[in-house]
């Protein structure tokens, strides 16, 4: 199954003759990535169904995600049949029980799986039986083995450091590009003020109005009526 491995781990893998794992009324599974090449956190690899058989019913302790390469097939998941052609995906929640029949009269139907889990199991309904798919694959790893603990390649703490560096320095140039915006805004409003000021003097001075003095002052007698107080010597003196 390995092949053309690379030092950081890479590789490409393919299905040998005589790898299959037999999965019951002439099903065959081929394992592809799992933990003998290093894969910790996912599994994947092909299944093959003859026509009008299944695989026996069964449900996985995480999620899943199966292809159809080839052929037609039917999943049967909570009491309903759902119908899958070449090129569809079909995604099942960890619990669910579920199994897949091919619907064709002759060919295989071909489907390519994936675990969200490097220690993914199977438990199959009728017998309650449940088995990891890497010891099921006959990988030879025990089912109670640990999950190694993963560790951050060191290259990302440089790359989160210089983006966190960059992320500053870009937020403190736009500080400084909206301070200065601010500062001419505050210039060109004081320039503005200092310009019209006489003039908004000057039209608030004509806009007061008259102190009442000033209007009494101002007041003219009526015409042939005479604005001095009439002598009260004259008023006083006896008729003869």
């Amino acid at each position: 199954m390995a092949g053309n491995k690379t030092l950081s781990g890479a590789q490409v893998l393919a299905a040998e003759k005589g790898m299959g794992v037999d999965r019951g009324n002439g099903a065959s599974a081929y394992p592809m990535a799992n933990r003998a090449c290093g894969a910790n956190t996912m599994m994947n690899g092909f299944t093959e169904v003859p026509a009008g058989k299944s695989v026996a019913a069964h449900y996985h302790n995480c999620e899943e995600s199966i292809l159809v390469v080839k052929g037609n097939a039917i999943a049967e998941i909570d009491g309903k049949e759902q119908q899958l052609k070449v090129g569809e995906v079909l995604f099942i929640p960890p619990n669910v029980p579920h199994r897949i029949r091919n619907a064709a009269k002759k060919g295989n139907l071909r489907l390519f799986w994936t675990y969200a889990s490097g220690f993914a199991t199977r438990t199959v309904v009728e017998t309650g039986r449940t088995q990891t798919i890497f010891d099921e694959q006959r990988a030879g790893v025990s089912e109670h083995e640990e999950p190694p603990k993963t560790t951050k390649p060191a290259i990302e703490e440089p790359i989160a450091e210089e983006t966190a560096k960059a992320n500053e320095d870009a937020l403190s140039a736009m500080e400084e590009e909206l301070a200065a915006a601010i500062s001419v805004q505050v210039d060109e409003i004081s320039a503005y003020e200092t310009a019209n000021q006489p003039d908004a003097e000057q039209a608030l001075a004509d806009e007061e109005p008259e102190t009442p003095s000033e209007a009494s002052d101002e007041t003219e007698a009526p015409d042939g009526v005479s604005d001095e107080a009439p002598d009260a010597s004259e008023d006083a003196k006896p008729e003869s």
